[in-house]
C-alpha cells in the first residue's frame, strides 16, 4: 500500500514518499525544508538562498521556518503511524 501524500501550509510544504525520500519539500520541488534550514543556520541570507534556488520565493523560506516551529511543538502528526509498544509479559513458574 502506497502512503498518501501530505501537505501543510496550503500546499507549500509537501511530503511525498516519491520525492526526496519522503522528506518535507517546498511545493513538491526537490528542495527540502531541511536544506533551507541548514542554509539559514549557517548564516546565509534569504537573498543568497533565493539566488541559489531561483524557483523559490521569500515566503517559501518563511514557511520553512514556520513549519519547523510547528513541527517542534508537535502540531503535525508523524509521517508514518507508530505501532503501539508491545508490553513484555513475564511468566513466573513456581516449583
Amino acid at each position: 500500500m502506497k502512503p498518501e501524500k501530505l501537505s501543510y501550509f496550503n500546499g507549500n510544504i509537501t511530503i511525498d514518499s516519491d520525492v526526496c525520500n519522503g522528506k518535507p519539500t517546498i511545493r513538491g520541488q526537490r528542495i527540502t525544508v531541511q536544506t533551507i534550514l541548514e542554509f539559514l543556520s549557517a548564516g546565509e541570507s534569504t537573498e543568497k538562498i533565493l539566488r541559489a534556488y531561483p524557483t523559490l520565493i521569500k515566503e517559501d523560506i518563511q514557511t520553512c521556518l514556520a513549519f519547523a516551529t510547528q513541527l517542534r511543538v508537535g502540531c503535525f502528526p508523524p509521517k508514518t503511524p507508530s505501532k503501539p509498544k508491545q508490553k513484555n509479559k513475564f511468566v513466573i513458574i513456581i516449583i
